[in-house]
């Protein structure tokens, strides 16, 4: 599911930003879910308690904090995955938004074609493209690269380690990686791969997950695992 955040303190505006996204994914068939925030604090709130929840955050920048400002808050939080579109009547604060890497610069009065654009463009490359197609007996079974925690390889099985279970298929990680989006997953250990996006820090066994998993870090891994994850979280 393709979810949406939009946070604005006018609540005209507001209300008429969720009609025109519900039109436009209604009219495509696709599968979504908005959230209305009336203030940043509200929505910074939401995105601490679960960091994946949204895939693209529509933002007023005249709202109750600055929005680049709110912006610049949650890159620095280490939330990068999440597509920022501005929405704006003020141009003058346009460059010093392009510092926290936005989708696009929508004008207000917004109009339904431009926001299709940016709303299609965003779920064709960044949330569509990310899905992993599973060969099962009998047919397969298809997931969402942000659903998954981390993978396991465990005697010649792959656990895929969701929040709501796990899945397995027959297989080794070294045929799996190829398959697999670019950018998110990690391979850290000959039995792992983890979800760069469900770090949450490091401690002396590995990779610290916001499940409050641990995924152990191999001695040949070690390295080039680590400078990937810095590199992520400084937006290199």
């Amino acid at each position: 599911m393709y979810r949406v955040a939009i946070c604005d303190d006018e609540e005209i505006f507001l209300a008429k930003m969720q009609n025109l996204v519900q039109e436009i994914f209604n009219e495509l068939g696709i599968e979504f879910q908005i959230d209305t925030f009336s203030t940043a604090k509200a929505l910074m709130q939401t995105l601490d308690a679960d960091p994946s929840r949204y895939q693209i955050l529509l933002l007023d920048i005249l709202m109750d904090q600055n929005g680049v400002q709110f912006a610049k808050e949650l890159r620095g939080k280490g939330h990068h995955e999440v597509g920022i579109v501005f929405v704006t009547s003020a141009k003058e604060y346009s460059l010093e938004g392009y510092s926290v890497f936005p989708i696009h610069y929508l004008t207000k009065p917004v109009q339904k074609k431009q926001l299709a654009e940016v709303l299609i463009k965003d779920y064709r490359q960044n949330f569509r493209a990310k899905k992993i197609v599973l060969p099962l007996s009998g047919g397969c079974q298809i997931l969402l690269a942000d659903d998954i925690h981390y993978i396991e390889l465990l005697n010649r099985t792959v656990i895929f380690h969701l929040a709501k279970g796990d899945v397995s298929i027959p297989g080794t990680l070294k045929r799996l990686e190829p398959r697999l989006p670019q950018g998110v997953f990690l391979r850290c250990h000959k039995s792992f791969a983890v979800n760069i996006n469900k770090i949450q820090g490091l401690s002396p066994d590995g990779f610290r997950l916001l499940s409050g998993v641990t995924v152990p870090i191999g001695r040949a891994y070690r390295q080039e695992s680590l400078q990937k994850m810095i590199a992520h979280f400084h937006g290199g």
